[in-house]
């Protein structure tokens, strides 16, 4: 009798902790596995490695679509691609002078997809959040940082990606705004990179050719950050003669930077932002309240004295633990 009187003391123990454990379900809600697409038309594999992190704190699954090179058909055509995969969410990059960017965000929003912008807005369309820096306030850093090095007198060349381009006017915004007071700081021109390399070198050389008083360049892209340095020196320029503030972080700008090429470069930081995008999709469709959907990431002014290889390190060392876990 003792032997089963025991097993229905236990048979009851099990019902009433099966019987707590939905109780508790009910109670608490259980986190989803969420997909998100993120697509981006250039490799940002920093980015990648903060959106990976977030996928393991946060339980998501972002799948990465990119390209080459900046190509807005294949950009628009691939957010409807995750539109029709029924993707949970999309992380893209705006491009404000896209009107079928702009237009194929709309319908995802519309589908009931929610979209997260990236480093650059698409102003005036439809979107669930931003996620960057704040190009304004990056832009008038940059004008500080180029008051310092030319002590208030230069003849400046600005190259940006696109005047159209929301982030890249902000930037310029920025850095008239800082520049402006100085009478002797003095904008000569201002050329469009489109981010093309071939068109970059074609450019820069036509300007130091065609105007020899701009001694000073204000550079807010970063493709033609990354090879300017090599095109000044082909054209017999160094820091004595031409002085450079750009924008973003690569190997190619930390080496001209280490040899004075450059002076500054204004930079993002974009494995939070990888983070931030991840963790504002996810809050977006929980509900989350809408004061959190716009998160300005940290800027930070680089010199020859920034430790690129530590930064790089800490990124790639992110990544790694994310594909360990």
């Amino acid at each position: 009798m003792k032997k089963y009187g025991v097993l229905f003391l236990l048979n009851l123990l099990v019902l009433f902790s099966i019987n707590r454990y939905y109780q508790y379900s009910e109670d608490v809600p259980q986190p989803l596995a969420y997909r998100f697409t993120f697509i981006c038309p250039q490799t940002w594999d920093d980015v990648a490695a903060g959106m990976e992190e977030a996928d393991r704190d946060l339980g998501t699954d972002t799948k990465y679509v990119g390209f080459k090179n900046s190509n807005e058909g294949k950009q628009a055509e691939a957010i409807r691609s995750a539109v029709y995969a029924k993707s949970d969410g999309i992380i893209t990059v705006g491009n404000n002078n896209s009107k079928v960017i702009g237009a194929a965000v709309e319908e995802a929003e519309e589908a009931g997809i929610p979209v997260i912008l990236m480093d650059s807005d698409l102003e005036g369309r439809e979107k669930s959040g931003y996620i960057g820096m704040d190009h304004k306030e990056a832009g008038k850093l940059a004008g500080e940082d180029m008051i310092a090095v030319t002590g208030g007198n230069a003849h400046i060349g600005m190259i940006v990606s696109d005047t159209d381009d929301s982030a890249q006017r902000l930037r310029m915004e920025g850095f008239l705004s800082a520049i402006n007071p100085h009478k002797n700081m003095i904008v000569e021109e201002t050329f469009e990179s489109r981010s093309d390399r071939i068109r970059i070198r074609k450019l820069v050389s036509g300007m130091l050719q065609d105007n020899k008083r701009i001694n000073a360049i204000f550079c807010a892209d970063q493709t033609a950050a990354d090879m300017l340095g090599d095109i000044l020196q082909e054209e017999g320029y160094s820091k004595n003669n031409m002085k450079v503030v750009c924008f973003g972080m690569s190997r190619e700008i930390y080496k001209y930077l280490q040899d004075g090429t450059y002076t500054f470069s204004v930079m993002n930081d974009t494995v939070e932002m990888g983070y931030q995008a991840v963790k504002t999709l996810k809050d977006c469709i929980n509900g989350k309240s809408g004061e959190k959907r716009i998160v300005y990431t940290e800027i930070e002014n680089a010199d020859k004295d920034f430790d690129f290889e530590s930064w790089k390190a800490e990124w790639e060392n992110r990544e790694r633990s994310c594909m360990m876990s």
